[in-house]
């Protein structure tokens, strides 16, 4: 691993509680150099482009479009590097050393840009199917068996894991209070990563935790939490990650940037193509989707067919509306150095418009 590669991933958390759920939460680091872009790649030339992810399931286009060729298709080489969290990828996606990024759109994204980080959301990556969420709110079963906790408004004044303070995470445990009358401060919150979720959980040092799959199916599985009902509609089509390209990506290689987002968005109508109704990987695409992700993320094909997956708009379209409730829960907090923040200084969304109208309007296959 290079010295620039050591600087900006910082070191990888360990997750030793074995079985599947190993393989997802361990950031795997590849043995790549980080290649700036540009090289020949006006003009529609080959071209390699450094792409940081944090290696979870929500990657899915990313590895789709690498996998099944399309960026090859588009005479592009990518490079796929995990990084321990979506803020570390901030700074060398401004510096033009990382051309583009997987993140969650969280209140450090914005502080970035506030301090001149040249750094822009381009296409959506991950959202909440609405009635089928792939966040949760998970219950250590023993309250819930014991009637202790049995919705969102029990949670007054327990202790619930969250991943960081002002996350996506953050702001979809907000909501669901916000419905039952609560706000964020009337639980104690705790910050640990998912896996660590179901230790808390287990051992009884939390009541509750705010966790993504395919941690929630996991502590399920195991028995140790109750996912509340609840969840799923909590926050419909919230905004909870995001494709990032670096501002020099944008000025210095437009082209290479356009042909990236048709390999990109024509990799999230495959992907689309492969969730069913129920949410989760059963649609007609699900047998050439489930196991490129199996292997690229290191959850079974069982467990990827059965958990609730996050959604992506197949023309790249953000939600607006739910970014910026985030910005104001964000602001509210105090965790935005400009609460005043404009969204339309945050985000380009040219490329995906381009290449949506390049690739048509997207159809859902029947199913079947």
């Amino acid at each position: 691993m290079s010295s620039r590669q050591r600087r900006w991933t910082g070191t990888v958390s360990r997750v030793r509680s074995g079985g599947w759920l190993s393989g997802v939460a361990v950031a795997v680091f590849l043995g790549i150099g980080l290649t700036a872009c540009g090289s020949g790649g006006s003009g529609g030339g080959p071209t390699t482009v450094s792409v940081g992810i944090s290696g979870a399931v929500s990657d899915a286009p990313l590895y789709l479009a690498d996998a099944l060729g399309y960026f090859k298709d588009q005479n592009i080489t990518v490079e796929l590097t995990n990084f321990p969290s979506s803020s570390d990828m901030i700074a060398p996606l401004g510096t033009g050393d990382l051309q583009v990024g997987a993140s969650g759109a969280t209140a450090a994204f914005y502080n970035a840009i506030d301090r001149g980080v040249g750094v822009r959301m381009v296409a959506d990556k991950g959202r909440v199917i609405p009635g089928k969420s792939y966040e949760s709110i998970l219950v250590d079963k023993r309250l819930w068996d014991s009637g202790q906790v049995r919705s969102m408004a029990d949670l007054r004044g327990r202790t619930v894991a969250d991943y960081q303070e002002s996350s996506t995470t953050s702001a979809f445990l907000n909501a669901g209070l916000e419905k039952a009358g609560l706000a964020i401060g009337d639980v104690n919150r705790t910050y640990i990563t998912g896996a660590q979720h179901l230790a808390a959980l287990q051992n009884g040092s939390v009541a509750a935790s705010v966790t993504p799959e395919p941690f929630g199916t996991a502590a399920v599985d195991q028995g140790i939490a109750v996912r509340l009902p609840e969840s799923d509609d909590m926050y419909p089509n919230q905004q909870t990650s995001v494709l990032l390209y670096g501002e020099r990506f944008i000025k210095e290689d437009s082209d290479a940037a356009q042909r990236f987002m048709v390999a990109y968005l024509r990799a999230a109508r495959t992907y689309n193509d492969a969730i069913g109704p129920d949410g989760r990987l059963t649609g007609p695409a699900a047998g050439q989707v489930v196991p490129i992700l199996a292997q690229r993320t290191g959850v079974s094909e069982d467990v990827l067919r059965r958990i609730t997956v996050n959604g992506v708009d197949p023309g790249g379209a953000l939600n607006r509306d739910g970014i910026e409730r985030d910005i104001r829960f964000y602001a509210a907090g105090g965790w935005l150095t400009n609460p005043s923040v404009a969204l339309d200084d945050c985000i380009d969304l040219g490329f995906a418009e381009k290449a949506s109208a390049e690739l048509g309007p997207y159809v859902a296959p029947l199913p079947g």
